[in-house]
């Protein structure tokens, strides 16, 4: 690879704005036709490789050289997605327990503005440029003691990431027909 190209590579992936940057990702040669026919075409070995690498990863002889690039690729692969499937997992488990409180995404304030249309133009200053008018009461001269409740903090919550249900979860069923 051209040192012009490195640079330009190393600029897109980490001094450009990530909005910008899947932009040019996909016009750049990284997502071509020729590469998505190879990728189709070396498909199942690439699956394989990775079948292969986990099974190696568990047995005792398994021994990384710093040559080996592709193991090392794909061993970092499987870290990144492994840590992301653990936070993906906390965050579902957590978020459960918020389930229940329902969100109003589609608050319309237009209600208020269309049932006020008959107000003249000096209602309406009046009431964006309201004036409080000062009342004089015994709170002013009163010294008023608030006693404040200790608030109970809520304890931090660790999610179980080895519970039986997320080991598939994502995972496609295979249809298998006897036909």
């Amino acid at each position: 690879m051209s040192s012009e190209k490195y640079i330009e590579n190393v600029t897109i992936q980490y001094l450009l704005n990530p909005n910008l940057q899947n932009q040019i990702i996909k016009n750049n040669t990284i997502l071509s036709k020729d590469f998505n026919d190879d990728v189709k075409f070396y498909k199942k070995r690439i699956g394989q490789y990775v079948k292969d690498i986990c099974k190696d990863i568990n047995s005792e002889t398994f021994e990384i050289s710093t040559n080996d690039k592709t193991k090392l690729a794909c061993i970092n692969f499987i870290k990144n997605l492994i840590e992301d499937y653990k936070f993906n997992d906390t965050k579902d488990i957590l978020q459960e327990d918020y389930e229940e409180y329902n969100v109003i995404d589609n608050y319309d304030i237009s209600n208020n503005v269309s049932n006020n249309k008959s107000n003249s133009n000096y209602d309406i200053d009046n009431i964006l440029l309201k004036e409080e008018k000062k009342t004089i009461s015994l709170d002013n001269f009163v010294k008023v003691k608030n006693v404040t409740k200790r608030e109970i903090l809520p304890n931090k919550r660790e999610a179980n990431l080895q519970e039986p249900h997320l080991r598939y979860k994502g995972v496609k069923k295979k249809n298998i027909d006897n036909i």
